[in-house]
């Protein structure tokens, strides 16, 4: 079983739902994995997030595609899901 992070809503702050833990899982580097909980924890766009990571969107962009190759997802809908998938 996969360890589990709990993270609060970011639309609302209140709610809180639970999202896989990257760290150690998938051959994901260190940055992907935190590129990766910053992802499934926000509703931040790419720009926002290269803000908040301090990387340009250029490499949030190469940190996303190896992030999807690595977990065999499609692109960030398909990893959203695969990231709350409580399993």
């Amino acid at each position: 079983m996969m360890n589990m992070l709990l993270v609060k809503c970011p639309h609302c702050g209140d709610a809180e739902y639970k999202i896989r833990s990257f760290e150690g899982a998938f051959n994901l580097t260190e940055r992907e994995v935190e590129v990766a909980n910053a992802m499934a924890s926000t509703a931040w766009n790419e720009r926002e997030l290269a803000l908040v990571l301090g990387i340009s969107t250029r490499t949030l962009k190469t940190h996303e595609q190896n992030i999807y190759r690595k977990t065999s997802c499609n692109n960030r809908l398909d990893f959203i899901i695969f990231a709350t998938h409580r399993r």
